[in-house]
């Protein structure tokens, strides 16, 4: 018989113990079969194998609670296992927090001088954003207060360049308005000095008074670091004139009056007939020329120059002492191209030749004198 085929057994029950038969029992079964094998064969008998009833092994002790309350089927032979899918399915309990649980007992086991250069570094980063926001702050504060002196030094300048426009109209005005050597000179730069001047030229060319119909043209220009405007005016009679100003503050002005009038001490007609002896401080104009005549006649020691005045015909030819001062200056101006320069002039006793002057120094670059007049005898 196969050992892995079911095993059947037979168990009496009350009804069979009613029967009228009595039970067969295998004993004699068996020997009749005996008996009836010996004759018909010579093979030893087979032995009947006997099965003892495997006993239920008691259940082991466990601490689990079962998933559910469904109770668990009993096991009997021939089963393959103890526990169906459904039952190992329900035993497994999944836990959610397993892998956080995992993780925080890790976290736990982490060295203390880890953990302490770490709080070191979040220490650290957080100085340096503190410190960066409170530089931001400081950059956004110096900037708010550059912004605002900004526009407040622009505001100002804005005020005081309408200033100094109205208070420059306001001269101008007044000083072709005055008809009085006095009035004028409050408007004039070095009033004292000018003075004299003044009522030379004036003894000559009476005072009219005449209202300006019109002020333009605003030149800013600068001669050795000191302010000057040069600005057009026209009169009733559409007269125009140039008038220099220098600025002597913010807001204030002084007229020039030398520049203005074209001042000379003595008609250029007479000074070139006369050939007065002193120096005299001349408004002319040069231009180099290759006139070496008499005394003046060594090119090496001397530089030429052809002098005219504005409103004059007569000509003088002026000689300067080669690489000097004079010279460089004059150099210096007509490569700039001055129109008219301020010199001093004076034309050397015994002379054999005409109409010669010698350049004794150049006053200015230009028609305005930057320091006061000194008076000047012919």
């Amino acid at each position: 018989m196969n050992q892995d085929e079911p095993i059947i057994k037979l168990t009496p029950t009350e009804d069979d113990r009613d029967l009228a038969h009595p039970p067969v029992r295998l004993d004699a079964i068996t020997k009749k079969h005996q008996l009836h094998q010996a004759r018909h064969t010579t093979k030893p008998p087979v032995a009947l194998r006997v099965i003892e009833e495997p006993t239920e092994p008691p259940p082991a002790e466990t601490n689990t609670t079962p998933a559910t309350s469904t109770p668990r089927p009993r096991a009997y032979e021939g089963k393959s296992q103890d526990y169906t899918i459904d039952e190992i399915m329900q035993a497994v309990q999944h836990d959610p927090d397993a892998i956080e649980n995992e993780w925080s007992q890790q976290a736990k086991k982490l060295p203390n001088g880890l953990i302490a250069v770490i709080c070191f570094f979040l220490l650290l980063a957080a100085t340096a954003i503190l410190l960066l926001i409170q530089r931001n702050h400081r950059v956004e504060d110096q900037q708010k207060t550059v912004k605002k002196t900004t526009v407040t030094n622009a505001e100002t300048e804005v005020r005081t360049a309408q200033q100094l426009v109205q208070t420059i109209q306001k001269t101008i005005e007044q000083f072709f308005l005055a008809d009085t050597i006095d009035e004028k000179l409050a408007f004039v730069r070095y009033p004292d000095e000018v003075r004299p001047l003044m009522e030379a030229y004036y003894a000559k060319n009476p005072i009219r008074a005449l209202p300006c119909d019109l002020i333009t043209s605003y030149e800013f220009f600068t001669q050795e670091d000191r302010c000057f405007w040069k600005i057009l005016t026209v009169h009733g009679d559409q007269q125009r004139e140039w008038v220099n100003l220098e600025q002597i503050s913010d807001t204030e002005v002084r007229i020039d009056w030398e520049s203005l009038v074209h001042y000379q001490p003595m008609p250029w007609s007479d000074y070139t007939k006369n050939t007065p002896y002193s120096p005299q401080d001349f408004r002319v104009t040069l231009h180099p020329t290759p006139h070496y005549v008499g005394e003046f006649a060594d090119e090496s020691r001397w530089a030429s120059y052809r002098i005219t005045a504005e409103g004059y015909d007569e000509v003088l030819f002026g000689y300067v002492m080669r690489n000097s001062e004079a010279h460089a200056k004059i150099e210096m101006a007509l490569s700039q191209q001055s129109p008219i320069l301020l010199v001093t002039l004076m034309i050397p006793p015994n002379t054999t030749v005409k109409h010669t002057a010698v350049i004794q120094k150049v006053i200015s670059s230009s028609s305005i004198r930057l320091d006061a007049p000194k008076i000047q005898s012919p």
